[in-house]
């Protein structure tokens, strides 16, 4: 599925505006009104396909297109994606106005919208069934959402998480989404530390110090002396030990403390550990019902406790995120805790892409190596992946994901996600917001939104950069220097404040000798030449002036004393 055109007639700050996503099409809707504000029936929607030779194919990969909304903070980038999430899961009651969807599924064009409109007529386009859901009608399509904040990490496949009314079923056995995934500091480190899974990547697992932040020091009053340093030998032997090793070991840990309860029942589910499809992600929730469980020694509220969250036990023992730290493993040893937040954040969005698109009810695949450089390259190459499931179609929404990044990073970026990808054996439509240059360096203009605000602050859609039309290739200091994306300039404001005021003294007729020494200070930290140069020439012009005037001050002063100095004789 990849998304061509979309008209939304009121939507926040989104009104009466279209957007063109795909380089092949140039679609425009030719909206009217009655007196009353109404939109008018039968207005047209006009479709022209390019020619070949009038866009670049395949340009990002034979399965992939990317397509960026740019544009200033506030110019409606994250609600346009809100509003496609939205019709996605086919939410009515979140939105009655009217709006057209244009989209080619099967290498054929179709239309979804809530209204009438006609089309030209020579174009041959199938209508989507209004009233199903649209990800559930295409069984085999699914959206994936990460925000740049991780306040929503959502994988869309209304058939599996949606009810009928599409309430949020949270009870589902395909649940994928995850809301408000990080909301404390607790869960930020354990993301940051623990984002790759066994079947993804190669793990090590070395002790960490045990008594901090860990469920065993937490719970360090419900353990008698004895059981306390059978816990300790036992963590001790994991240094040496592969994974499936370890988890035995915590197994042991908690069936130690629990030796007269345990029963098959409860622990037949370390069997399980390696399923792919058996991964789950948690929250709050299960973070909290974790120490409970095992502070409780009667066997009847564990086996509640364990019945209640499921395989979420497992998953929680398996990632062990307060008792180890997981290091990636590449050809060249890097530890993962040399990378920054940024770079981590780069690594993990991209692992939740493949988690998603790799989940048994999507698509279920067998990875062959995974290469990286010393250097943080990160996923450079990823071998195909023996698919058995009827998945086609990935839309993945990337939001202001560069936040965080190194600009080394943002450059790398688009290089990255396309090598990532371009081996998925399905069609992907990436759809990213941005506002930084460094991004549209790899993206041609014809795979651009660009997003701008109008003097009511209503999003408007413009053709381009203001000074340089092209992005693909541009230099990214041109680009940031365009005043798209500045309008002031490139200096700080802090500096500008600093300059201004000095430019103001030297503009003066007259500067005392505190004035010429703040201009002086000034000048002499400025970095730019052409700035420096010109402010020095002023404050040179000026300290001239204010030594000539001293001169004529000193040679009246000492006429003045010859002439008292002549009448005394």
């Amino acid at each position: 599925m990849e998304l061509v055109y979309l008209w939304v007639e009121d939507y926040k700050n989104i009104q009466n505006q279209g957007f063109n996503f795909s380089p092949k099409f140039e679609c425009k809707f030719h909206d009217e009104y009655d007196d009353e504000g109404k939109l008018k029936d039968n207005c047209k929607l006009e479709i022209i396909e390019k020619k070949e030779d009038e866009y670049l194919k395949d340009f990002f990969g034979k399965n992939i297109n990317v397509t960026a909304i740019v544009g200033k903070n506030g110019s409606g980038k994250s609600s346009l994606l809100e509003f496609i999430l939205d019709r996605l899961a086919n939410r009515h009651d979140m939105y009655p106005k009217n709006f057209i969807f244009i989209y080619i599924y099967e290498n054929k064009l179709h239309k979804y919208s809530n209204f009438e409109y006609t089309i030209n007529p020579d174009l041959n386009i199938e209508t989507y069934p209004n009233g199903d859901n649209l990800l559930n009608y295409y069984s085999n399509a699914i959206a994936i959402h990460i925000n740049s904040e991780y306040k929503s990490i959502e994988a869309r496949d209304t058939q599996h998480i949606f009810t009928e009314n599409n309430k949020y079923d949270k009870n589902s056995s395909n649940l994928v989404v995850v809301e408000n995934y990080i909301n404390n500091k607790k869960q930020l480190e354990l993301l940051k530390e623990t984002f790759f899974t066994p079947y993804v990547l190669k793990i090590s697992i070395k002790r960490q110090n045990l008594y901090t932040n860990s469920i065993l020091y937490e719970d360090r009053d419900y353990y008698s002396a004895e059981d306390w340093k059978s816990i300790i030998d036992l963590i001790d032997s994991v240094k040496d030990k592969n994974f499936i090793e370890s988890l035995e070991i915590i197994k042991s840990i908690f069936e130690l403390k629990y030796e007269k309860h345990k029963n098959k029942s409860t622990f037949s589910l370390f069997e399980n550990i390696n399923t792919p499809n058996k991964y789950r992600l948690f929250n709050d929730e299960l973070l909290e019902s974790i120490p409970e469980i095992f502070k409780n020694n009667k066997k009847e509220n564990i086996e509640i406790k364990v019945k209640e969250i499921d395989i979420e036990i497992l998953e929680y023992i398996r990632k062990l995120p307060y008792i180890y730290e997981i290091d990636l493993i590449d050809k060249n040893k890097i530890n993962i805790d040399s990378l920054s937040f940024g770079e981590k954040q780069l690594l993990i969005q991209l692992h939740y892409i493949l988690f998603y698109a790799s989940q048994k009810d999507y698509v279920e695949w067998i990875p062959t190596h995974i290469i990286t450089d010393g250097y943080g390259d990160v996923v450079e190459e990823i071998d195909e992946y023996d698919q058995i499931n009827e998945v086609k179609n990935i839309l993945i929404f990337l939001d202001e994901f560069e936040i965080g990044l190194h600009p080394q990073w943002q450059k790398k970026t688009i290089h990255y996600i396309a090598n990532f990808l371009k081996n998925l054996k399905v069609e992907i439509h990436v759809i990213l917001t941005t506002h930084s240059p460094f991004l549209l360096s790899d993206i041609p203009k014809q795979n651009i939104i660009f997003l701008d605000k109008d003097e009511n602050g209503k999003c408007i859609v413009v053709d381009g950069l203001k000074e340089k039309k092209q992005t693909f290739g541009a230099n990214i200091h041109t680009l940031l220097s365009d005043s798209f994306f500045m309008e002031d300039g490139l200096m700080g404001e802090f500096a500008k404040g600093k300059i201004d005021k000095a430019i103001k003294l030297l503009n003066q007729d007259k500067l005392n000798e505190e004035e010429l020494k703040y201009c002086e200070q000034i000048i002499s930290i400025i970095g730019e030449p052409i700035v420096k140069n010109q402010l020095q020439r002023m404050l040179t012009a000026k300290k001239i002036d204010y030594l000539a005037k001293d001169t004529k001050e000193e040679i009246a002063f000492l006429k003045h004393r010859i002439d008292l100095l002549s009448k005394r004789l």
